[in-house]
C-alpha cells in the first residue's frame, strides 16, 4: 500500500492562470504549492508545466479541501509588478463570459521584463455608478467638440478612449495633441522601453489620458475614473482572428461598471443594442442637419452594361476637369462580383459554399471563392444550358475603373497612402479608411444591393451604419447612393428617418426574439475528412444537456471556411442576461463534450 501525501495547509495551495495559449476548455486555473504564503494574487511566479517551465498569475488561495493528487511547487516568483486585483477579477470575468481562456488575454497585461520602478496603489472608485451615456452625433464637428470638453472636464483623472482601428487613434492622437493635450497611444507592437513607460504611468495611479484599440482594455489599470468608446457601432471592436473572440464594447462597459468609471458611447449611428437601452432610459440625441444625399434608381438604365448613371457620368466628368475629388464605391472586390450565362441567365458558384464565384482580372481563366477559397476552371459552355455567351456581370474596383477610361476620365485605385491634397477620380472598396480624401468630395457608391441582402439578421444594421458614417464624414459634397430598391427603410432611415427604422427594427426583432431581447451563442465544430458523422454525434448528445437549461438549438447548416467544412448551429437563451450560474453550467458542459478546436462566438452577427 502507498501511503498518500500529507495534507497539506490550504493558504500554502494557490490557483495559477498559466501566461500561455491554451485551448478555451482548458481549465482556467491550475493548483499549485507555494512554499512562500506571502504570495498574494497578481504576483507573477515561474511554473512547471508538463515538460517545461512556463509563467503565470496567481488569481487566489485553492478552494479548502483536501486531495491525494500530486500538486507540483511553484518554481520562483518572478520579479514583475503584480496586477492590480481589478485587472485580475476583470480577465477572469471576461474569460467567462465570452468562453475564452484567461490566458487568452495576459499578453496585454504582462510585460517582459517588467523591471519598473512602480507599485500598484489602491484603487479610487467612485462613490456611485452612473449609467453609460450615449452621443449621436451628424457631424464631425460634434464629435470632436464631445472630445475635447470630455478630456478637459477629467484631466485630473484616469481616462481611457476606445477607438476602432489603429488609424482612428493616430488622427484622434493629432487632434488632441493639437490642443496641448498629451496623451497617451496604445498600439499592438511597441518597443519594450515605451511600453515600460506605459506600464509605469498606468500602475503609478496618477492622472493621465490613453487611447488605445481593443488591447488597451486589458492594460492593468489600478483606476479608472472615464471610458469614451468613439464609433460604438464600428464592426472592428469585435475581435475574431486571432482568439479570443469577443467585442470590445460589451469588455469596455463590464471595465467601467467595474471601476465605476463615467461612461460615454459616441456614434453616427448607434447600434440597435445601444439604441435600446438609450430608448428606455429616454434621453435624447444631439442631432444635426443631415448633409445633402441623393437615391438614385437603379432600375431606370441598364445596370448590366452601364454601372453608373448617365447623369453621374456628367458629374464625373465635370469634377475632374474642376481637379475636385471624387470617390466611387463599390461592395465587391476584383474584376467582377459573377460569371453569368447570356442565355439562360445561370451564375456560377462555390460547390463547397454556395457563395458566388468571381473573377480576378478580365483574363482570368478561373473563378474563386472570396468565401472558402475554392477555385474553378472558366468552362467554354454553360453547365446547364450548353450556352456559349458566359460574361462577366457587375462591376469591380478594377472593372469600374476599366469603364471609366472608356469613357475618358482618368480614374485610379484608392490607396490610402494617397496624400489629402490629391484630386481627381478614385475607386476603392465601401469598406476602405477614406479619411484622408473624404472632405469636401462627393461620393458615389456604385451598388449596395449585396450590402443589403446579406444574409445575416444585422444586414439593415450594418448597411445603415456604414452608409451613415459616409453621410455624416461629407463637409460640402454630396453622397450619391444607387440601388434597385429606393424604398429600402435604410435608406429612409438614410435620409432623416432614423428613429423610425431603430423602432421597426427593435419591433422586429422583438417578435422573433433576436438581440437584444435574447443571447445567440454561435458555435462552430469543425468536421475533419476521417471522423464520418463524428461532428452530427458531438451534437445529438450536446442537445439534451443543454436544452433543459433554457437554451433553444437553431437550425444547423454546414459552412466551408478556409477550405475547413464545420457544422453551424447557434444556441439561443430568451433573455439579454444569463445568469452566472446557468452560464457557468452550460460552459461546463461545452467545454466537457466538444473539441479543442470548437469556435464559439457569445455575440454573433448571424446564425
Amino acid at each position: 500500500m502507498f501511503d498518500r501525501p500529507a495534507r497539506m495547509p490550504a493558504r500554502s495551495r494557490v490557483e495559477v492562470v498559466p501566461c500561455a495559449r491554451m485551448p478555451w476548455n482548458a481549465p482556467a486555473t491550475f493548483t499549485y504549492r507555494s512554499a512562500a504564503a506571502s504570495l498574494a494574487p497578481g504576483t507573477w511566479v515561474r511554473i512547471p508545466f508538463r515538460r517545461t517551465t512556463i509563467t503565470g498569475v496567481i488569481t487566489g488561495n485553492a478552494p479548502r479541501h483536501t486531495t491525494s493528487a500530486f500538486i507540483k511547487d511553484i518554481d520562483a516568483a518572478l520579479p514583475r509588478v503584480p496586477l492590480p486585483r481589478a485587472t485580475l477579477t476583470f480577465i477572469l470575468d471576461a474569460a467567462s463570459r465570452t468562453c475564452n481562456h484567461p490566458s487568452r488575454f495576459l499578453p496585454s497585461s504582462s510585460l517582459f521584463p517588467a523591471s519598473i520602478d512602480a507599485r500598484p496603489r489602491a484603487p479610487s472608485r467612485a462613490s456611485v455608478s452612473r449609467p453609460p451615456r450615449l452621443l449621436w452625433w451628424s457631424s464631425h464637428e460634434t464629435q470632436e467638440n464631445e472630445l475635447l470638453d470630455r478630456t478637459r472636464a477629467h484631466l485630473h483623472g484616469t481616462h481611457l478612449i476606445l477607438v476602432p482601428t489603429l488609424a482612428r487613434a493616430h488622427e484622434l492622437h493629432t487632434l488632441l495633441a493639437a490642443h496641448g493635450y498629451s496623451p497617451l497611444l496604445v498600439a499592438h507592437a511597441r518597443r519594450i522601453q515605451e511600453k515600460k513607460e506605459l506600464f509605469r504611468i498606468v500602475l503609478d495611479n496618477a492622472p493621465f489620458l490613453i487611447i488605445g484599440t481593443r488591447s488597451s482594455l486589458f492594460l492593468p489599470f489600478s483606476r479608472l475614473d472615464a471610458v469614451t468608446i468613439d464609433e460604438e457601432e464600428h464592426w472592428a471592436y469585435r475581435q475574431e482572428r486571432p482568439p479570443p473572440r469577443y467585442h470590445a464594447r460589451t469588455l469596455a462597459l463590464a471595465l467601467a461598471t467595474l471601476h465605476r468609471a463615467d461612461t460615454l458611447l459616441l456614434t453616427p449611428s448607434p447600434s440597435l443594442v445601444a439604441f435600446h437601452y438609450w430608448h428606455a432610459e429616454k434621453t435624447h440625441p444631439a442631432l444635426a442637419t443631415r448633409r445633402a444625399i441623393e437615391i438614385i434608381d437603379r432600375t431606370s438604365f441598364n445596370a448590366f452594361k452601364d454601372p453608373l448613371a448617365p447623369r453621374l457620368l456628367d458629374l464625373i466628368s465635370s469634377a475632374t476637369a474642376q481637379k475636385s475629388v471624387t470617390l466611387i464605391l463599390t461592395d465587391t472586390q476584383g474584376y467582377a462580383p459573377l460569371l453569368q450565362c447570356g442565355d439562360c441567365r445561370y451564375s456560377f458558384r462555390c460547390v463547397q459554399c454556395a457563395h458566388i464565384l468571381t473573377a480576378e482580372s478580365p483574363h482570368a481563366k478561373d473563378l474563386a471563392c472570396n468565401r472558402c477559397g475554392y477555385r474553378e476552371i472558366i468552362p467554354p459552355f454553360c453547365p446547364v444550358c450548353s450556352g456559349a455567351r458566359l460574361r462577366h456581370a457587375g462591376f469591380g474596383p478594377s472593372r469600374m475603373i476599366e469603364y471609366l477610361l472608356l469613357h475618358d476620365i482618368d480614374a485610379r485605385k484608392y490607396m490610402h497612402e494617397h496624400h489629402p491634397a490629391a484630386h481627381g477620380c478614385f475607386v476603392g472598396t465601401i469598406d476602405q479608411d477614406f479619411s484622408r480624401l473624404i472632405a469636401g468630395s462627393r461620393i458615389i457608391c456604385a451598388h449596395i444591393d449585396p450590402l443589403l441582402a446579406r444574409p445575416a439578421f444585422t444586414a439593415s444594421e450594418r448597411a445603415l451604419h456604414t452608409l451613415m458614417r459616409l453621410s455624416c464624414a461629407v463637409s460640402s459634397g454630396t453622397l450619391f447612393v444607387q440601388t434597385a430598391v429606393p424604398d429600402h427603410p435604410v435608406l429612409a432611415a438614410l435620409g432623416g428617418s432614423a428613429d423610425a427604422f431603430y423602432r421597426n427594427e427593435i419591433a422586429l426583432r422583438e417578435k422573433f426574439n433576436y438581440p437584444p431581447f435574447s443571447t445567440l451563442i454561435r458555435i462552430a465544430l469543425p468536421v475533419k475528412k476521417k471522423a464520418g458523422d463524428r461532428a452530427h454525434a458531438l451534437y445529438e448528445t450536446l442537445l439534451p444537456r443543454v436544452t433543459p437549461l433554457g437554451f433553444a438549438p437553431l437550425p444547423s447548416s454546414h459552412v466551408y471556411r478556409r477550405r475547413t467544412r464545420a457544422l453551424i448551429f447557434t444556441l439561443r437563451y430568451p433573455h439579454p442576461v444569463i445568469p452566472s450560474r446557468l452560464w457557468d453550467r452550460c460552459a461546463a458542459i461545452l467545454k466537457d463534450h466538444l473539441p479543442a478546436d470548437t469556435i464559439i462566438d457569445t455575440e454573433p452577427e448571424s446564425i
